[in-house]
């Protein structure tokens, strides 16, 4: 009996990413899907998103995160989670009273409403779960930058010029060239790129970009595991 020889591997198409971290894909793989479904990249995008905020947002909190060192995340320091608790607390206490006086006019209204609040309080909780999931990592040569869904790079360890801390009111603000990654409050940390990188943010929004600002939960080491990098990279 003669057994069929297996077909080659296919290489890995040019959004994967080595260095895999379970739930803190599924965004790339629900894009990479909705590539080969749809065939047009920001249509994908638009889906990716969407879908993505609904697995988080019904699923989330049951997977764990790769990493829950706070050098690699930037959501817990400035009281985000207390913000969006507040945001969903509103939500919910205003949809019933809103339900019942639009329901009086306009039943099929009042439910439109209704729908967009809970979708409301999905999103949120989407959002926070996305935050937790998607830390960010740094790999032998690269430095993938997240912030949830709602922004993410990947900066090669050799395009980063500097990486430093930023004094108060040193952050810059409107300029088309930074990603600014920061969920409230100032950044704290700074990269300067030697070469620009493409930005990736919500509903798969890009720019090119030559300087990332953020706000990391350990800014020094944040900074730290940085340099870390960069010197070995250096070695390498």
């Amino acid at each position: 009996m003669h057994l069929a020889r297996p077909h080659p591997a296919k290489p890995l198409p040019r959004y994967a990413f080595p260095a895999h971290d379970g739930p803190g894909e599924i965004p790339e793989r629900i894009a990479a899907a909705a590539r080969r479904a749809v065939g047009v990249e920001g249509v994908a995008d638009v889906l990716a998103f969407e879908i993505s905020i609904l697995v988080y947002g019904l699923a989330g909190w049951r997977f764990r995160p790769a990493t829950e060192s706070p050098r690699m995340t930037a959501y817990r320091e400035c009281g985000w989670q207390t913000a969006a608790i507040g945001l969903g607390l509103v939500l919910l206490v205003e949809t019933f009273p809103i339900h019942a006086l639009a329901a009086r006019a306009n039943p099929a209204f009042a439910w439109l409403l209704t729908g967009l609040s809970l979708y409301g309080l999905l999103w949120l909780f989407g959002d926070y779960q996305a935050l937790r999931l998607r830390p960010m990592r740094l790999t032998g040569d690269e430095l993938w930058l997240r912030l949830g869904l709602r922004a993410s790079a990947r900066i090669p360890l050799a395009s980063i010029r500097e990486a430093r801390a930023l004094r108060p009111g040193e952050a810059v603000r409107g300029r088309r060239d930074t990603l600014r990654a920061v969920l409230l409050g100032d950044a704290t940390v700074a990269i300067e790129l030697a070469e620009p990188v493409v930005a990736k943010g919500a509903y798969g929004v890009r720019r090119r970009v030559t300087r990332v600002e953020l706000a990391p939960d350990d800014p020094r080491g944040f900074l730290a595991e940085i340099q870390a990098s960069l010197a070995n990279a250096t070695r390498n």
